[in-house]
């Protein structure tokens, strides 16, 4: 009888994974785009033959960012996100959440229609994430801002300098915070429907709450 096991022990993994993001607007406004690669850093130790799995540091870089132009159709939105979806680059390994705040599930349901596969999501002025309806989940912006502020804090959100408008994107971020007024009210700035960095919290999102399928396997 032969046996087969990989020896585990004392290695290093890193995993990728990408995650599109898009938000889009209503009529005649427009819609953006914001690709970004999750990147996971793992080690096993122990055992060879049960060895222990761990994570040990994940990074996020933004390597595709693309404004759609006002007043495109629906249609036309959704077709432009589906390519960028099948680009050789990406594989089988994407993702794709739609900010849906001012179109609604109805469009979360053309996707569908269309053959896109996405989640939907509607940011809220709320404290906590419900289930929403059928095609659109609802996430507070308090949150969406808070992780967006933590990772570029910790260095771990990276935007390439070579990407076209880049610099247009790291605008957005700078106003992406919590304001209070004199008052003490609160309210979320950065936050819109056409806009990139709206596309990469949504993102941000769906890659922290993404975790990857692990299969392993032996044979006897």
């Amino acid at each position: 009888m032969s046996q087969l096991f990989i020896d585990h022990s004392s290695r290093f993994e890193q995993a990728d994974r990408y995650f599109l993001g898009a938000t889009v607007s209503q009529p005649p406004g427009g819609a953006a785009v914001c690709v970004i690669r999750r990147r996971q850093f793992y080690e096993y130790r122990g055992h060879a033959r049960n060895p222990i799995r761990d994570l040990k540091a994940t990074t996020f870089e933004v390597g595709h960012i693309e404004r759609l132009r006002s007043g495109l159709a629906y249609p036309a939105v959704i077709a432009r996100i589906g390519e960028i979806q099948r680009l050789p680059i990406y594989g089988d390994a994407i993702e794709v959440v739609i900010n849906a705040t001012e179109v609604g599930g109805s469009f979360i349901e053309l996707c569908h229609s269309a053959g896109l596969y996405a989640e939907g999501v509607a940011i809220t002025t709320g404290d906590t994430e419900v289930g929403g309806d059928r095609y659109v989940r609802r996430i507070p912006q308090a949150e969406l801002v808070a992780r967006i502020q933590t990772l570029i804090h910790d260095g771990k959100l990276s935007i390439s300098k070579h990407i076209p408008d880049a610099d247009g994107l790291v605008r957005e971020l700078q106003n992406f915070r919590l304001h209070r007024s004199e008052g003490g009210r609160v309210r979320f700035g950065g936050i819109r429907g056409d806009g990139v960095a709206t596309a990469l919290a949504v993102a941000i999102w769906q890659a922290m709450n993404s975790f990857e399928l692990i299969v392993e396997e032996f044979r006897i």
